[in-house]
Order: C-alpha cells, then structure tokens, then sequence
C-alpha cells in the first residue's frame, strides 16, 4: 500500500474515526461519482483519452483506535484506502488492482485525498453539535426542576464518600468508570456535596453536561474548573431507567 498524501486536521481522533466509518455520510465527498444503485455507486475514471468505470460497494473498518480502511469492491476492480489518524495529521495510504491500473491509479489519490478532506471537514461540523448538546444538557443540570423530573425517573445505584485531590478530578471520573455502573443504564447522573457541588451527566459512559459551584462561583459546562474542587465529599449515582429524550 502506498503513501498518497497527508491531510491536516483540528478534529478528534474519535470524530474523525466516526465519519470515517459511515460510508453513507461520505458520499458527498467522493468524487468520479457517475452513478448511484442501492448500495453501489459507479466510479468513472478517466485519463487523456481512456476511461475505466466500475460499480463498487463500500465498506468501512475500523482497524486500531486511529485506523480506518475503506474497501471499494467493484465488480472488475478494487480500490483500498487506509487513513491513520495523529493528532493534527491523517496520513492516507492507497492500493489499486484491477484493469488499466495506468488509467485509474492516477486518480486513486484524489479520491483518496479528497474523502480524508471531507472527513476533516464533516467532523468539525460534529464537534460543533457535541458542543451545543454539551451546553444544552449542563444548562438542564442547573434547574432543580429539571433535575427533579430527571430523579423520578431514574433510581438511586450508588453512595459514597470520596477524597478528591485537587488537579485530579478526572481520576475520580475514571473511577467512576471502573464501578461498572456505566455498563448497565443509559444514562448515568452523579452529584457531589462538600466543599463546593457538582451535577454530571453520562450518556453511553460519555460526559455530556457539567454543572458545579467551585469556590463559591457557579459554572456550567467547563469540566477544567472541576480540577479546583478538593477534600471530601457525599457522592450520589443515579441511573436512567427511561430513555434520555423522555427526560425534559
């Protein structure tokens, strides 16, 4: 498989690993496109006078936590594109077999190039959603009454008391991880007392919304200022037994 180019980035390794396997989602961003049926799209390449075309199927997998392979199996020629995503830089990789390899290869790499550019440019979209969803659900857990309609439905897992560190939050996020609760509801929300409050919210084990009072300032959605909180605190978990979007 050759190096065909790199492309530049500001994403997260997991948006751009998300967009990246979802062939659907891909297809404004590929070009040569002549033809579309069911599950196959039919690519035309030219070059000076020759042409080659083929109908491909696309499939999408995710090889390491920062690969991903897309397959275009055609009926007379496959096309194989490999994207390992670092930070700030993909790294796209191609291989071509099939007939009139000379026309075609040539253009393997805008393909190739133009999808990653696509994926950098869709996953942004995505975090700027995540971010608005992010900022919704930390507005919610500041009202009580929100909160309120969020407990009636949902049942009390877990209490503790706990020694937070200050600079170590996210150790005590990672221990929550490590209870198991996450594996079994849908939505998870924590809330601490002591010197200083905080609201969580889990879904899919993933933090979405942050509400806490730390050193007397109240603070929604900005999860480095949970690094200030330290000393001890009562710790209650809380699981969803409904689906989240009944919780309003």
């Amino acid at each position: 498989m050759k190096k065909v180019g790199e492309i530049r980035h500001e994403s997260s390794i997991k948006n751009l690993v998300y967009v990246l396997t979802s062939p659907d989602d891909l297809l404004p961003g590929i070009p040569f496109v002549v033809g579309l049926s069911g599950k196959k799209i039919r690519l035309l390449f030219r070059r000076l006078l020759f042409r080659f075309q083929d109908d491909y199927e696309i499939n999408s997998e995710q090889l390491e936590e920062d690969e991903v392979k897309l397959t275009f199996k055609g009926e007379k020629s496959t096309i194989i594109i490999l994207f390992k995503i670092y930070p700030r830089i993909i790294q796209v990789f191609a291989d071509y077999s099939g007939p009139r390899k000379w026309v075609v290869w040539p253009r393997v790499k805008d393909l190739a190039l133009s999808i990653a550019r696509f994926a950098v440019e869709h996953a942004s979209h995505v975090e700027k959603v995540e971010v608005e969803v992010k900022e919704d659900y930390s507005r919610m857990l500041a009202d009580l009454s929100w909160i309120t309609r969020l407990l009636m439905k949902s049942m009390l897992v877990k209490t503790m008391d706990v020694v937070i560190r200050r600079g170590e939050f996210n150790k005590f996020i990672e221990d929550l991880h490590n209870l198991g609760v996450f594996k079994n509801y849908k939505m998870i929300y924590v809330s601490g007392s002591g010197n200083g409050s905080f609201r969580l919210l889990f879904i899919n084990g993933e933090l979405v919304g942050v509400y806490s009072i730390v050193e007397g300032e109240e603070v929604l959605g900005d999860t480095t200022k949970l690094n200030n909180l330290e000393g001890y605190y009562k710790v209650k978990i809380y699981g969803s037994i409904t689906p989240t979007l009944e919780v309003k």
